[in-house]
């Protein structure tokens, strides 16, 4: 009969240390996901990679990512504007990204584009513009989404495994496949969707533009 407390005291114990072991974990991905949140955003620029390179393969670009307070649509909100470096009004890409916590130390970046491009061109310079954003305003990229996972230097993201499929309107358009953020340094592969609007989560190096932060 003196066993049996013993018994339960091992029990009770493995129990504590299970729920502390899942508590430090939850805590851990929850600072992963707020360091995301800190370092992705800023504005960035791939003049070391264009200028370095002969072939000219990469034009220079301006990329900005900033957060947003728009509740309406969501809640950790990025705007995301992709301008060409020798004429910042030459806008080349602009979207939204949803971020939200997943499982296993994974975070989803859902892609949105406008609905209606033009009326969106200046919402960069224009804070209150994009206060009036409804979720009517956007459209996901179904299936396209990216999945950040912590690494022992940043982040790295990748599409699921399935990859995506567009609509055909969106043909010729570029789809982020995979990227890497470490410090100031955010490397992007994209991808254009082929006949059928498939796009393989499969990144080509030599096609990834090599952006360094310069503010924000």
């Amino acid at each position: 009969m003196t066993k049996i407390p013993q018994v339960l005291f091992a029990v009770g114990l493995g129990l504590s240390l299970a729920s502390q072991a899942a508590a430090a974990d939850k805590k851990k991905e929850e600072a992963e996901f707020v360091a995301l949140l800190k370092t992705l955003p800023g504005d960035y620029d791939n003049l070391a990679q264009t200028e370095s390179e002969e072939s000219g393969q990469h034009a220079a670009v301006i990329l900005s990512i900033k957060p947003l307070n728009v509740q309406t649509v969501g809640k950790l909100v990025l705007y995301v504007r992709e301008t060409a470096a020798d004429d910042p009004r030459r806008l080349l890409v602009q979207r939204i990204w949803i971020l939200e916590r997943a499982k296993e130390h994974q975070f989803i970046q859902h892609v949105y584009l406008f609905k209606e491009p033009q009326r969106w061109m200046h919402a960069g310079d224009d804070p209150l513009l994009m206060q009036s954003l409804l979720p009517d305003d956007i459209s996901q990229l179904v299936g396209c989404e990216v999945l950040w996972t912590p690494t022992d230097t940043g982040f790295t993201a990748a599409l699921r495994p399935q990859g995506c499929r567009t609509a055909a309107s969106s043909s010729g358009m570029l789809i982020e496949t995979a990227a890497t953020l470490n410090g100031d340094d955010l490397t992007m592969n994209e991808q254009q969707p082929d006949a059928g609007g498939h796009v393989t989560p499969e990144a080509n190096p030599a096609l990834a533009y090599h952006f360094q932060r310069r503010g924000g």
